[in-house]
Parts: structure tokens; sequence; C-alpha cells
């Protein structure tokens, strides 16, 4: 097993790579399968043209006391942050950056077996550029926004403003 080169870019310039095993990829990936979710988020924004966004990101989520699964996945893939619930006795490590979320996303693909229609939706709408200034490629990552939503278990599939979870059997 070799190493899959994952590229942060900054703006236009391309920043330190990213070196992972495949064999980290291929764990993370089936640790995304079941206790991670990959988010559509669909954000008011009176800023913006359109007066909304959609973002993707990608969780992780795990009891506490297992914290240190989470630890590792952020140091192999170096992004992100991990916040503790400590009310819910939760950690979770949440990934937000997009140009990052795509590279990764290609590198899970071939490892994801649950989430692989998240994980093809989120990809087409990272792939719109546009879609800050285009109405119909706005239009278009709205609507697989909405089907990433529905693909995850979330009640309000409509509301804004309201990250999306997939439900984990013993978190709630």
């Amino acid at each position: 097993m070799g190493y899959v080169i994952i590229m942060y870019v900054s703006g236009n310039t391309v920043g330190s790579s990213i070196r992972v095993k495949e064999t980290a990829l291929a764990y993370i990936a089936g640790f995304l399968d079941g206790d991670g979710c990959i988010k559509a988020r669909i954000d008011k924004q009176p800023n913006n043209k359109f007066g909304l966004r959609t973002r993707i990101a990608v969780t992780f989520t795990q009891h506490i006391r297992n914290r240190h699964v989470l630890v590792w996945i952020k140091n192999q893939l170096k992004n992100g942050s991990i916040a503790d619930y400590s009310k819910k006795r939760l950690s979770e490590y949440c990934i937000t950056d997009s140009k990052y979320i795509e590279r990764l996303l290609r590198g899970l693909k071939p490892y994801v077996v649950n989430k692989h229609r998240q994980l093809d939706l989120a990809l087409r709408l990272l792939a719109l550029k546009d879609r800050f200034k285009n109405k119909i490629s706005f239009n278009q990552a709205l609507s697989l926004a909405i089907e990433i939503r529905g693909l995850n278990n979330y009640p309000k599939k409509n509301s804004y403003s309201s990250p999306v979870t997939t439900h984990m059997e013993g978190t709630g």
C-alpha cells in the first residue's frame, strides 16, 4: 500500500501537501461510514447575492472516552478541529475547509461503502465553483444540499442555519 497525496490549496497557490497512507484512508472511510457524516449546510447569508449559501462539512463523532480515535484521524489529515460536548459526553472532529474536503472526499471515495451517495452529491456540489454568483449553479447546489440532507437522518430538512447529522446508536 502506498500513499495518497491530499493537497491543501489556499487561494490559487498550493500549500503543503499532505501524504496519507492508503490504509489510513481506508480506515477513515470506514469510520466515516459508521460514525461520520457528510453534512450539507444551507445558511442564511444576507450579504450573498441569493441570500443563502450552501456548504459541506465532514464530521466524525465519538463518545468522549474514545476521543483519542478522533485525535488520530485529525493527526492523519492535518485539518479541522475537535470539539468536546461534556453534557452529551461526545467529541466531534469537524472539517469545514471546502477545498480540503473536496480533495479528502476524492481520496476516500474508493473506500466508502455506506455513504457513497452523500459523497458523490457533495463532490458535485463542491464542483459548482460559481454557485455564489450564478443563479443556475446556486439552484443546483441548493438542490444537491437538500438531497444530501434527505439522505441523512435529520428531521428539519428545510430549516436553515442548522447542521445535518446522522443518527448514531448510543449517542442520543
